[in-house]
């Protein structure tokens, strides 16, 4: 797997979105996974 792009903003009430973009060259089967949410953090998001 490789990484081609990473991008962060920040959305309505202090929320940060982070967009991991990547690639792979294999095929393979993707298991059903439920999406992140409520992610906390405690060093904060700057500005």
């Amino acid at each position: 797997m490789r990484i081609s792009r990473i991008e962060n903003r920040i959305a309505d009430s202090g929320v940060a979105i982070i967009q991991v973009t990547w690639d792979s060259r294999y095929f393979y089967e993707k298991e059903d996974h439920n999406p992140l949410e409520n992610i906390e953090m405690d060093s904060g998001v700057k500005e």
